[in-house]
């Protein structure tokens, strides 16, 4: 591949997500989403090419799609949707996936949590009371939640890293959601990820919750504009 070839961003279509899915498992061997196979990374991603105040950019090269970005403002909305949408495949595909995959049975076990979401997305009371508590509760500050765009997961070909496609990704993205009314965009991070949290503390991101396990971080729109920050590849 001629890495000196231009290098197109676009939003995302539903034609790219085995591609997306392809580059996912790619880039993220090892991961909770890989483990539940290429059918749910394809439900997964699709929601972020079809639903409203969700947002996926792709960068294609030379034909072939090498990176990716997908976020959503009012992240507990769009997570009901899903559920919604797609809860008989779901509970079917993380079955088969917790019997084959030792990595999807402790990522089942993990986040039982979610099993409850996608149990309470189907009674239209617990659905009202969730989006109410998500709005008061907001994002580890006073912002609203339907105006923080959550950055749920980036990746880039291994091939074409150092290119500024991250970086590049996140603009296009952030536009997108910035024309929606965003004004805070946040991303988490795992605490082992050392190199990803050291960029973001020089970017300017600063600290809106943090655990034992990860680290969630928030950059404002507004005033910093969409400039400052950093090319790099995580996943929700």
């Amino acid at each position: 591949m001629n890495r000196g070839d231009a290098i197109q961003y676009r939003m995302m279509s539903r034609d790219d997500l085995p591609a997306v899915a392809e580059l996912h498992a790619e880039v993220f061997p090892t991961y909770f989403l890989t483990s539940l196979g290429p059918r749910f990374l394809t439900l997964f991603y699709g929601q972020f090419a079809d639903q409203p105040r969700a947002y996926g950019c792709v960068a294609v090269h030379a034909g072939r799609l090498v990176g990716f970005i997908v976020g959503a403002l009012d992240m507990p909305a769009l997570e009901r949707r899903f559920y919604r949408r797609h809860i008989v495949q779901l509970a079917w595909l993380a079955l088969v996936a917790f019997v084959r995959d030792a990595t999807a049975r402790r990522g089942i076990l993990a986040r039982m949590s979610s099993a409850r979401k996608a149990a309470a997305a189907l009674l239209p009371s617990a659905r009202t009371r969730s989006a109410e508590a998500g709005n008061r509760r907001g994002n580890g500050d006073e912002t609203p939640g339907s105006l923080v765009l959550s950055s749920l997961s980036i990746a880039v070909s291994p091939s074409m890293r150092g290119t500024g496609i991250g970086q590049k990704l996140n603009e296009h993205m952030w536009r997108a959601a910035r024309a929606d009314g965003a004004i805070m965009v946040k991303s988490s991070v795992l605490r082992t990820n050392e190199v990803h949290v050291e960029r973001k503390m020089r970017a300017g991101w600063r600290v809106l919750r943090s655990d034992d396990r990860k680290i969630t971080f928030g950059f404002d729109l507004v005033a910093r504009g969409t400039a400052n920050h950093e090319d790099t590849e995580d996943s929700g």
